[in-house]
């Protein structure tokens, strides 16, 4: 039902009772009006946050240190709420929604969450807590925005997941794995270079030193990092939810492929100028070239297969 009155305010009421106002006429249709805060609205706001902060505060300063354990563990978790928070503002300042209403349903969420942050409280593993954040953070969305604005920044709701650091206990067994499955690759591919070379476990045996695939080489880091930059990457630079789904898919073997093609110089590196080259620039600049490597393999492989499926149709 539309009711207009004599000052050229419109306001629409929908079939559930909604008023939503702040649109006013022009020649064009009617155009959004810029709502702004009310003192009473900032003050709930700050004290909001400063709740929010005082209830997860302990929660982020353990994420934080859980960030800072070095590079070849969660280091990309300080990018993600930066990262989160301005692809939510960037499609706020463009969604059509009129004026946000608050959803109730959020304390749906809310209260889930609160009641892990409590468990955790007394188990005082944090990492219960650190699942409630972000729960908690889509709650307060739908309480503050809404069910249509909170639809709307899904992608920076769910990307809060990536600040939420793997298990100490799981991230030794994905390490194992990636080091078996590096040594078994990089053995292979010194064979087929010429370079003969046996492997005993994670030892690759060659005429000179054994090599050890170390938990540093098993490219864990680079492929929770691959993870992290392709879901960026497809929700971004691809359009086509199956072709953003593939490039997800194909980060898992890239950041393998690329970590193994690292391992196979690095060994005829050590051939030809002996194992002291570990000790140099070259070790840390090959794991920065191992990045780069993979990310290149995910945008040709993408771009290739999007060319390959436009011409089809």
């Amino acid at each position: 039902m539309n009711v207009s009155g004599n000052n050229g305010l419109l306001v629409n009421s929908d079939m559930n009772g909604e008023v939503l106002s702040g649109f006013q006429k022009s020649e064009n249709g009617p155009e959004l009006s810029s709502p702004t805060l009310s003192h009473r609205d900032l003050f709930s706001l700050i004290l909001l946050t400063a709740l929010f902060f005082l209830v997860y505060g302990p929660t982020i300063e353990w994420l934080i240190q859980r960030w800072s354990l070095g590079v070849w563990y969660h280091p990309h978790g300080f990018l993600v709420a930066p990262i989160s928070g301005y692809l939510a503002w960037q499609t706020l300042q463009k969604y059509p929604d009129r004026v946000p209403s608050s959803f109730g349903y959020g304390f749906l969420l809310l209260v889930p969450a609160l009641f892990l942050h409590i468990i955790d409280t007394a188990l005082r593993s944090y990492l219960l807590s650190s699942i409630s954040l972000v729960l908690a953070i889509t709650g307060l969305s739908l309480l503050l925005l809404g069910t249509g604005r909170t639809r709307a920044i899904w992608f920076s709701l769910g990307f809060l997941l990536f600040m939420l650091p793997i298990p100490l206990g799981m991230v030794e067994g994905f390490r194992a794995v990636l080091q078996h499955i590096t040594a078994v690759f990089s053995e292979h591919l010194l064979n087929i270079s010429g370079v003969f070379v046996y492997r005993e476990g994670n030892v690759i045996m060659t005429t000179r030193v054994p090599v050890t695939i170390a938990d540093a080489c098993s490219g864990f880091s680079t492929l929770t990092a691959m993870v992290f930059i392709s879901s960026l990457y497809a929700y971004t630079g691809i359009s086509g939810r199956w072709l953003r789904i593939f490039v997800l898919i194909i980060s898992v073997p890239c950041a393998i492929a690329a970590n193994t093609v690292r391992s196979y110089a690095l060994i005829l590196l050590i051939l030809q100028f002996g194992v002291g080259i570990l000790d140099t620039w070259v070790h840390s600049a090959s794991g920065v070239m191992t990045f780069m490597l993979a990310f290149f393999l995910i945008v040709s492989i993408t771009r290739g297969v999007s060319r390959i499926f436009a011409k089809k149709i």
